[in-house]
C-alpha cells in the first residue's frame, strides 16, 4: 500500500525545490556579480533534487505492486506510472526531457549551464508544478 506521510514528505521536499527555484529567479537581478554566481551555482542541486524526488515517487508507488524499479530504466518506470494511473500521461514527454538534462547535470557530460538550467525550468514551470500537483492528488486520494 502507498503510504500517504512518505508522499507528504516528498512533497513537502518537492515544494522547498520549488520554492528556491522560484527564490533564486527572483533574487538575480537584485545583487552584484559575487552573490550572482553564488545564486546561479544553488540552482543545479535544486533542479536534479526534485528529479530524484520524481523518482522517489514513481519507486515507491510501483513498489507497492511489487515491481522493483532496479530492472527497469526511468523513463521504463514513468510508463509503468503512466499505465498504472500514478502520472498522467501529457507529462510523459517533459520527463523525458528532465531526465535528459538530469543526466547532463549529473555525469557531467555536455553539462548544461545555470542559465540552461534556469531557462528549462522557466520554459517548464508548468511541468514542474503539475508533477507536484499529481503526487498531491495521489496522496489526497489515499486519505479519503
Amino acid at each position: 500500500m502507498i503510504n500517504p506521510k512518505r508522499l507528504q514528505n516528498i512533497l513537502e521536499d518537492m515544494e522547498e525545490c520549488l520554492e528556491n527555484m522560484e527564490a533564486t529567479i527572483d533574487a538575480l537581478d537584485k545583487y552584484d556579480a559575487f552573490v550572482h554566481q553564488r545564486l546561479l551555482r544553488s540552482f543545479r542541486p535544486e533542479i536534479t533534487g526534485f528529479k530524484e524526488l520524481l523518482g522517489e515517487y514513481i519507486s515507491h508507488c510501483l513498489k507497492t505492486i511489487s515491481i522493483s524499479v532496479n530492472e527497469l530504466t526511468y523513463l521504463e518506470s514513468v510508463q509503468k506510472a503512466i499505465a498504472l494511473g500514478y502520472i498522467d500521461q501529457e507529462d510523459y514527454l517533459f520527463l523525458a526531457k528532465l531526465t535528459k538534462l538530469r543526466n547532463r547535470t549529473a555525469h557531467g557530460y555536455n553539462r548544461p549551464t545555470e542559465e540552461e538550467l534556469i531557462k528549462f525550468f522557466c520554459e517548464h514551470r508548468e511541468n514542474f508544478y503539475n508533477m507536484y500537483k499529481v503526487i498531491k492528488k495521489t496522496k489526497n486520494a489515499l486519505e479519503a
